[in-house]
């Protein structure tokens, strides 16, 4: 934990390890709210597609076709980059099989983790791997949940995670909206992502998105949704209602062509709105600061320069991050009693060197390379740029050859 920040008595730190950080700046780790750990070696394998297409012709069979030594390589690949770009919390969006091995590999390697199992038992175009049972996908859920909530000391937790409304029937929504209260877990979804889907959904329903979540008694659920670009007016008011998280993704969704999410509107209406990258195989990265500096640049676009000011990206990527995932009370800030995920950025190099405004050079020219040391927990997981919990070569060769493994599984 985090005991006190400002000047300290020299004599209060005892034998603790004392650091000279002359040159460089302490800033929370960055909270990756939306990610596909899953995805992490499908990279340069589903270009060029909308979301449906997309899903459909690569993504689906892509994950259909993981085992769980190529789920646990990939979930290893995504946490390392994750943790070397500076970020100390993800929410993972999960797979339907083998998804114990995402959570070990987050043990193992020390990142704050809240993630689930993705449920589908419906929708056109699902492989038959992935496609349960509601019974099943529920039962996966419980049996994960018991064995991980709260694993790490604390350091993991679980989520509900129907993939989004297309691909669960109503049963499943209702049910796991009452799983997610009884527990007190975090509902996550994704939401309006593009507008086919939600013609789909229409078509599907006869209501609008987030009108037929109010049907199947959403309220009072801790829920947390990814993209929310094509929402209507009412229901961005149910959204502020049910005080849910938006995760934004605005990589994801300029590569999907799926649009803009109406963002500044939605802080102006007191949602917490965190910044996800989405999976590797529509973004390709896992960067946020590419994300802070792409929300901007979507918004300035539209709105005219500084619609979302550095200050505002730099939140997203932190602390309203945290909140929108229901962990605002204990990561995104320094502050005495949070938890102790701290981030090292060295400014000793460009761009930086020149910089008089530390803040808007983060936001605005920061990369991974600054990234120097990454804490979480008080526990260095990063030293001088360098991976401390797992071996970088290792995590590479197993990814690579889970990657080869995967597309001579699904296109040879």
């Amino acid at each position: 934990m985090i005991e006190a920040v400002g000047k300290i008595d020299p004599a209060r730190a005892g034998d603790a390890e004392t650091i000279d950080l002359t040159g460089e700046i302490v800033i929370p780790g960055f909270v990756q709210a939306h990610v596909h750990l899953a995805q992490t070696p499908f990279r340069g394998l589903a270009e060029g597609l909308e979301l449906l297409p997309w899903l459909a012709t690569r993504v689906l069979p892509l994950e259909a076709a993981h085992d769980p030594q190529t789920l646990y390589a990939a979930a290893r690949l995504g946490i390392a980059e994750l943790l070397l770009g500076g970020c100390t919390t993800i929410l993972d969006f999960g797979s339907v099989n083998h998804y114990s091995v995402v959570f070990q590999a987050a043990r193992e390697m020390g990142i704050r983790f809240v993630g689930g199992n993705t449920m589908m038992d419906a929708g056109q175009n699902v492989p038959k791997a992935i496609r349960q049972t509601k019974d099943a996908a529920l039962a996966t859920s419980i049996e994960l949940f018991g064995r991980w909530h709260g694993a790490a000391q604390g350091r993991l937790r679980y989520a509900v995670t129907p993939r989004f409304l297309l691909s669960c029937s109503e049963a499943l929504l209702r049910e796991s909206l009452a799983l997610a209260r009884e527990h007190d877990l975090l509902w996550h979804t994704h939401l309006a992502e593009q507008q086919a889907e939600v013609a789909a959904v229409r078509k599907a329903t006869g209501m609008a998105s987030a009108d037929y979540l109010d049907t199947l008694d959403a309220a009072g659920t801790r829920m947390a949704f990814a993209h929310a670009v094509h929402l209507l007016e009412g229901e961005k008011r149910q959204l502020a209602d049910w005080r849910a998280g938006v995760l934004h993704c605005p990589r994801a969704n300029s590569k999907l062509a799926s649009g803009r999410a109406p963002v500044p509107e939605y802080r102006r209406m007191g949602l917490a709105v965190g910044l996800g990258s989405d999976g590797s195989a529509c973004n390709n990265k896992l960067d946020m600061f590419e994300e802070m500096r792409a929300a901007g640049a979507l918004q300035d676009l539209a709105h005219g320069p500084a619609a979302l000011p550095s200050a505002a990206l730099f939140t997203m990527a932190t602390i309203d991050g945290a909140r929108a995932i229901g962990l605002g009370g204990e990561v995104g800030a320094i502050e005495p009693g949070r938890r102790a995920d701290l981030v090292v950025l060295d400014l000793t190099g460009a761009p930086f060197v020149s910089a008089a405004e530390p803040l808007e050079t983060i936001v605005h020219a920061g990369d991974a390379r600054a990234v120097k040391r990454v804490m979480i927990d008080g526990r260095w997981v990063v030293k001088e740029g360098r991976l401390l919990t797992a071996d970088p070569d290792e995590v590479a060769a197993e990814a690579a050859r889970a990657a080869a493994i995967l597309k001579e599984r699904v296109f040879v």
